[in-house]
């Protein structure tokens, strides 16, 4: 979970580390992608190269840190983009300081799959999602992390909607090729067609039938995630529902755990003595294949 009301780790104008700051002055689009991967270890290649927005960024970075706004327009908006090399200095020093602010998200905890549901498409939502593709990106993250509409809409491509998608509900893929290389190698053979004037029907068809797929899909996800947390999104990173928690997850079992009334725990693996005339406490935990548990 998240920790709530944060603040910046350094004021807009303030020069914090010298290094970070050059950093920041000398190569802003490098220090913002590398700021996005050091809070929730995407990769920095996918950054540069589909998520480096500063706009979109900072107001990531101020859901997932919790940092408060009182006008989303002026801290969200115009001091990205008035005061752009100043604000990457601030949220790359933020992210540097801070690291991943949840204990169970970030790119080691993508291990879903897309829900059965995704693929169920109704015709309002594919006639929407091919008639308005931005509007329905702009809508899947309004769903997803609570993103105005008309930041999603605006600003954010398809590569970095099914990118964030996939991270705020820890749905695994490659980012490398699923999040950006097919989708960029479509839309770049789609503009060489264009551009030399061929006209080629089915190639059009299907360039543009890919795209409205993947922006159905996860719209379709964020409205089957969306109902599943009660109509409310959460923040970036935030720990799924209750509901969820309690899936099973890339075959994670149920496993009894033994507190004597010392508190010593014991896994089944682990003897544990208890007095012939008391009863142990069984309390169930959550094991995962890497070991860790949840209380």
């Amino acid at each position: 979970m998240a920790v709530r009301n944060e603040q910046w780790e350094i004021d807009l104008f303030e020069v914090g580390k010298i290094d970070a700051c050059l950093y920041s002055w000398c190569c802003p689009a490098c220090a913002i992608s590398e700021a996005r991967s050091k809070m929730d270890g995407s990769g920095c290649c996918f950054n540069f190269m589909a998520l480096k927005n500063p706009v979109v960024i900072h107001w990531l970075m101020r859901s997932a840190y919790g940092i408060p706004s009182d006008n989303f327009f002026v801290d969200d908006f115009l001091i990205p983009v008035c005061c752009t090399y100043c604000a990457v200095n601030q949220m790359y020093q933020t992210a540097m300081t801070k690291g991943n602010p949840s204990t169970d998200g970030g790119s080691r905890f993508n291990l879903k799959a897309f829900s059965h549901e995704s693929t169920q498409y109704s015709c309002n939502e594919c006639m929407y999602a091919t008639c308005c593709c931005p509007c329905a990106i702009g809508t899947t993250l309004s769903n997803t992390v609570g993103m105005p509409f008309l930041m999603g809409c605006c600003c954010v491509g398809l590569c970095g909607a099914r990118n964030l998608v996939r991270y705020q509900y820890r749905i695994g893929g490659d980012e490398c090729f699923d999040d950006f290389c097919f989708p960029a190698m479509i839309s770049g053979a789609a503009s060489c067609l264009a551009s030399c004037g061929i006209i080629c029907l089915p190639c059009v068809l299907g360039f543009f039938s890919y795209f409205v797929a993947v922006i159905m899909k996860i719209l379709k996800e964020s409205e089957v995630q969306l109902k599943a947390r009660g109509g409310v999104p959460g923040f970036y990173l935030s720990s799924p529902p209750a509901s969820e928690m309690n899936k099973n997850i890339n075959n994670e079992v149920m496993s009894p755990v033994y507190i004597n009334s010392h508190g010593v725990v014991a896994t089944p693996t682990t003897a544990v003595s208890v007095p012939h005339n008391q009863e142990p406490t069984v309390v169930a935990v959550e094991f995962s294949n890497s070991g860790s548990k949840n209380m």
